[in-house]
């Protein structure tokens, strides 16, 4: 779902923060 965020945001910023988040 926080994935569908990020597109809906589309900031690959957002994409590389959730994939922090996740690690």
């Amino acid at each position: 779902m926080i994935v569908i965020v990020d597109y809906n945001m589309g900031n690959v910023g957002s994409i590389q923060n959730m994939l922090k988040k996740i690690g």
